[in-house]
């Protein structure tokens, strides 16, 4: 079997704190699968307030695998209902 990237997130409910911390740590297993080129990932949630439009907010910091290693950081927003999302480079 062979597969890519992030799983329909559509059904997945972030509701609270701890569904959204869910879906972080789903974010960094992907990442540490798919990116061999970074270590040490972290994915942080950042508190969107009410969350009406079903979208998650992380930010992902990591170090990447050279030497020497530099850090870096993206802020991402995974938009539930239809699938999307955005990453901007962030500030360390």
């Amino acid at each position: 079997m062979v597969a890519y990237g992030l799983p329909d997130l559509a059904s997945v409910r972030a509701d609270s704190a701890e569904q959204r911390a869910a879906i972080g740590r789903l974010l960094e297993g992907i990442i540490a699968i798919f990116e061999p080129r970074l270590r040490n990932v972290r994915a942080t949630l950042v508190d969107a307030g009410n969350n009406k439009d079903r979208s998650v907010k992380f930010r992902v910091e990591a170090r990447l695998r050279i030497d020497p290693a530099p850090d870096v950081v993206f802020d991402t927003v995974l938009e539930l209902t239809g699938g999307r999302s955005t990453v901007q480079r962030g500030q360390p």
